[in-house]
This record gives C-alpha cells, sequence and structure tokens, in this order.
C-alpha cells in the first residue's frame, strides 16, 4: 500500500486503504459544482449560533467558535474558553491568549484541535515549541510559523472563501440531510485523491499545504482530510458532524454525521466522482457510501468497534459512533438525480430505474 502524505495531517495516520485512487487535476476555485438540483447556493453547531451567523440577506457568515455537539460536553468550559479566546487571539494576531489552566491551553493550541476546529491556525502554528513553556500566569503562548501579518491575511481569506463555498452550495433554510447531500455532492465533484509521495520532497517544509486547508485550495487530499473537510462544512452550516476513522482490513478515515438524532457514516474519499470515472463516465454522484450503518461499513472490511478520531483522541473512547439506522440504505445501489426540496423526496437511478425516497428530516 502507497505510503502518502498530503502537507498537514494530525498525528501519524497517513497509510491508508483509502489509497486506491486516481490522480486528477485541481485548481484553487473555491466555486460549488452546478451539475445537480440539490448545489444551488451554510456556521455553527447550534440553534442560536446559526441563528446569529446567518447574514441578513439569507446567506452565512463565518463561525470561528465552532463547537461540534458530538464533542461538547466532553470537555469542560475552561476548554472551550482556551479555544475560543485562542481563535480571537489568532485573527488579530496577537502573541498570547488568556485561557484557565495548562491542561486547556495545550489542548487548544494542540494542532489536532485546531486541524478541526480552526484549519488555518492548525496548519501554521507550532504547539510543540510552546506546548511544555507556553503557559503561565492564566495566559498562553502563540508560536506562528510564518509572519504574523501574513497569517492573518490567511485566515480572514480562508473565511472568506469557506463562506463562498457554503453560499454557493448551501441555504440556510435546507434541512440538515439537504445540506449533507450536497455538500457531499461539492466535495465529490470538485475534489480529487492526493497521491502525492513523501520521497518527492526533501523536507516537510517542501510540503504543499494539507488538511481542511489544503482541501479548499489545492482541491485534493487523502482521506482523513476530505473527511474532515466534510464535517467543517457541515459544522460551518450547523450540522453536527465529526471525522471518524476505523481499522480492520485497512485503516481508513471518513465522517460521521448526526441526522434527527441518528449516526450515519459518509465516506467522501470513496465517492469522489474524479476516481468514478475509472468506471462510469456519466459523472454520476454514486450513493454507495452516503449514510451507511455500522453493518454496511463493517461490510467494507472495517471494525467498527475500533472507531476513534484523529483531532479527538483524548476524548475517543467517549465519543458516540453508533449508527444503526438504515433509514438512507435504499440509496446505496443509485445514483442521486434530483431532490424535490418542497415534497421531501429525492429521486436516484437504480439500473435504468428512477426511484425515489422519501426524507423527513
Amino acid at each position: 500500500m502507497k505510503r502518502i502524505v498530503a502537507a498537514f495531517i494530525v498525528v501519524t495516520l497517513f497509510f491508508t486503504g483509502c489509497g486506491k485512487m486516481g490522480r486528477s487535476e485541481s485548481n484553487a476555485d473555491t466555486s460549488g459544482n452546478e451539475n445537480t438540483d440539490i448545489a444551488q447556493d451554510g456556521i455553527s453547531t447550534d440553534a442560536e449560533q446559526i441563528e446569529a451567523n446567518t447574514k441578513e440577506d439569507g446567506g452565512y457568515s463565518f463561525n470561528y467558535h465552532l463547537r461540534p455537539k458530538r464533542i461538547s460536553d466532553l470537555y469542560d468550559e475552561a476548554h472551550w474558553e482556551a479555544l475560543f479566546n485562542l481563535c480571537d487571539a489568532l485573527r488579530a494576531g496577537e502573541d498570547t491568549f488568556k485561557c484557565e489552566n495548562a491542561e486547556a491551553y495545550k489542548w487548544a493550541i494542540n494542532c489536532a484541535t485546531l486541524n478541526a476546529l480552526f484549519p488555518v491556525g492548525g496548519l501554521y502554528t507550532d504547539d510543540m515549541s510552546v506546548q511544555n513553556e507556553g503557559f503561565e500566569n492564566g495566559t498562553g503562548k502563540i508560536a506562528y510559523k510564518i509572519p504574523k501579518d501574513e497569517f492573518v491575511a490567511k485566515e480572514a481569506q480562508f473565511e472568506e472563501d469557506i463562506c463562498k463555498v457554503l453560499n454557493e452550495n448551501v441555504k440556510p433554510d435546507y434541512t440538515d440531510f439537504e445540506k449533507c447531500l450536497a455538500l457531499y455532492d461539492f466535495i465529490e465533484s470538485t475534489c480529487s485523491y492526493d497521491y502525492t509521495e513523501l520521497g518527492d520532497f526533501d523536507s516537510t517544509d517542501d510540503l504543499p499545504p494539507g488538511g481542511i486547508y489544503g482541501c479548499l485550495y489545492r482541491k485534493m487530499g487523502i482521506c482523513n482530510e476530505l473527511g474532515n473537510y466534510y464535517a467543517y462544512l457541515l459544522c460551518q452550516c450547523g450540522v453536527d458532524a465529526i471525522e471518524i476513522d476505523g481499522d480492520g482490513d485497512m485503516y481508513h478515515t471518513w465522517t460521521s454525521v448526526n441526522l434527527n438524532g441518528k449516526n450515519y457514516h459518509v465516506d467522501p474519499t470513496w465517492g469522489l466522482k474524479s476516481e468514478n470515472k475509472k468506471w462510469d463516465d456519466t459523472d454520476s454522484l454514486w450513493l454507495f457510501y452516503f449514510m451507511m450503518t455500522d453493518d454496511e461499513r463493517a461490510e467494507n472490511g472495517f471494525d467498527i468497534s475500533l472507531n476513534s478520531s484523529n483531532c479527538f483522541f483524548d476524548v475517543a473512547d467517549k465519543i458516540d459512533y453508533h449508527a444503526d439506522s438504515d433509514k438512507y440504505a435504499p440509496l446505496h445501489s443509485g445514483a442521486f438525480e434530483k431532490i424535490d426540496r418542497e415534497k421531501k423526496i429525492l429521486y436516484y437511478k437504480e439500473g435504468s430505474e428512477t426511484k425515489e425516497l422519501k426524507y423527513d428530516d
């Protein structure tokens, strides 16, 4: 199995069975795909925050204080306050931020935390250089990898471009299911798998930017980057989602989403249109890996009992990943055709037959 890397990715998980893909060209356009009816025009993780971050014109503004519901109560308020203080400080290019204790400080500056919840910080700050000596008397230090003014500019551009993706693909009045489908279509239509080899670069300093940031601008990523990208976009428009990894016949990462209290597995990597072109020339959005159950994931060779999270590894054993609802199982042998949002019906093609699935979220 190929050993691959696409720049910044947390922990040490770069060896994947998701590496069964082909290369396609990428570009810097962040606009959404317009090939399907769902992708037409998505910040936070609870209703009050969504309302506060929805612009008057009906679009979305950027939420830089993400707090996914799935992990919200797994960290105490000191941790969240430290993280949000850090995010505020990073946006202003400051050198320090307030935090209650050393434990909260270390969690907030950890590249794993930032990679999931404040991606530019995860990519362009150095947690290792300050982790052991950066906290003192309620104040934490920040170590930038690039000049602060450059960091602030990158962050501002990132926020603008994330909002562009959301507002070109998702509308605030979409249901959570519709948001999941629209952003799944966006990623599957615009991203490709990154086969960049570690040996192609003399040092990690030469690597192209990775993580969520790399997916946005390079339109390329490996499985944990694509899984994080999808989860991040969903959280930005109010859907509870988290990156998840599994082991078994291979190591792989995807996304766990929660709709109406039920978890589902969604695999952005295995649905990429650029890869499906190897056997399908219709540019269809196949739904094989969209809203799957534990049993369906297990059929792919993954031991569900080994599910974890790269970014929130310290509470991974407390996160609920269990997915037993087969509500969307009929979709898993078909391709998306169109959606009637008024009647809440999704039409999909199975062979030569058009079928429909009623959704009610």
